[in-house]
């Protein structure tokens, strides 16, 4: 798996070749999402998401064929493409309306996936779909879509995807005047209680399905209460999210913090990046990571200081501490672990050095 700053150039290259395969590309920032391309000969099968394939089902069928919704189940044994095939089969959906969904679905996910500002990137030869119904030239695929992609776009940071889900904050009121712009924005059905629907931990997809709204104006009517901390949006599987080792990483390289945090979110963690050390003090220990990757050379607190006074924080007394510098002397060695350093390892490492050592102190999915 590599990583890109413009998923369109891959695209450009796809189409100029002809290639052929599976294309994921995932989002290295905000909600950690994956998109699946599917590809034959430089032309689009099908665009998809990894997750959250109902609720992106019943939001594409409500737009484009309402009288399948109520027929979707609670969990498909395939993926959506194979159940809409599968309606088509059964002749509850005539193949236009098919096509017309498959290709709606797929703009929907194009217009993620193109808003990306940054990607991991992985390609296989499998296609990975039952049967092919559907040409898409990628050109006509994004055209219509260009103006999606900028508004996503100028919605980050707050916005990464609609599969994030939304949750209500306990600190902050939901105010009249919040209510009022999500209703110009957002028609309220006079049944929905948008407090409750938005406490529901429910994803963008699943709320704009109810409201009968597109996903791009709902999150357009959902910023001010965002940025006002009324609503906080989460990935989509963040309880799984929250439940892997958090890996702090203090440095000030946006180089090293990238590639940290590829490798090690590859591997099953979460990574925190940090690259003001002095904010270490006070982030880190109000919510304590497993285990902290501390660069020494860095400027205004050297990674040294900062490991002894992490050190005397209580909640950062037992975590592992593994120092990231390019120095490679034992004294350096020997100083880091009088001064409380757990390991050590020298830049530059491959990913299976970084993997290797830290299951030393903690417990990852994948390892090499």
């Amino acid at each position: 798996m590599g990583s890109i700053n413009a998923p369109v150039k891959v695209l450009q290259n796809i189409i100029r070749k002809g290639i052929s395969g599976r294309l994921i590309l995932g989002n290295t920032q905000g909600d950690r999402s994956f998109w699946q391309l599917h590809i034959g000969k430089g032309q689009l099968h099908y665009a998809t998401s990894t997750e959250g394939n109902i609720e992106r089902l019943r939001y594409g069928l409500q737009r484009h064929y309402p009288a399948l919704v109520s027929q979707i189940p609670d969990h498909l044994e395939g993926n959506e493409y194979d159940w809409l095939k599968d309606r088509w089969q059964r002749g509850q959906l005539p193949l236009a309306s098919l096509r017309t969904i498959l290709q709606g679905l797929s703009q929907e996910a194009m217009a993620h996936l193109l808003s990306l500002r940054q990607a991991s990137l992985q390609f296989d030869r499998q296609i990975g779909l039952s049967s092919i119904l559907i040409y898409q030239d990628f050109r006509e695929v994004i055209v219509p879509i260009a103006d999606r992609v900028r508004h996503w776009q100028q919605l980050q940071p707050h916005f990464a995807s609609a599969l994030q889900r939304t949750y209500l904050s306990q600190d902050h009121a939901l105010t009249l005047d919040h209510l009022q712009h999500v209703q110009s924005l957002c028609p309220i059905p006079g049944d929905v209680n948008l407090p409750e629907l938005l406490g529901q931990n429910r994803c963008l997809y699943d709320i704009a399905t109810t409201l009968r709204c597109d996903t791009l104006s709902l999150a357009r009517a959902l910023r001010p209460l965002v940025v006002d901390g009324v609503v906080a949006l989460y990935p989509y599987g963040w309880e799984e999210h929250l439940s892997r080792p958090k890996v702090a990483c203090i440095d000030d390289s946006s180089t090293v913090q990238r590639n940290v945090k590829l490798v090690l979110e590859s591997a099953g963690c979460r990574v925190i990046s940090v690259t003001q050390p002095l904010a270490a003090l006070s982030s880190l220990g109000r919510d304590a990571p497993d285990l902290i990757l501390l660069d020494i050379n860095m400027p205004d607190l050297d990674g040294y200081t900062l490991c002894r006074m992490l050190r005397q924080c209580t909640a950062l007394k037992e975590t592992p501490i593994v120092m990231l510098t390019g120095r490679d002397a034992l004294i350096d060695k020997v100083k880091a672990r009088l001064l409380g350093a757990s390991d050590y390892i020298t830049k530059p490492f491959t990913p299976s050095d970084l993997t290797q050592l830290i299951t030393k102190y903690i417990t990852v999915e994948n390892t090499p």
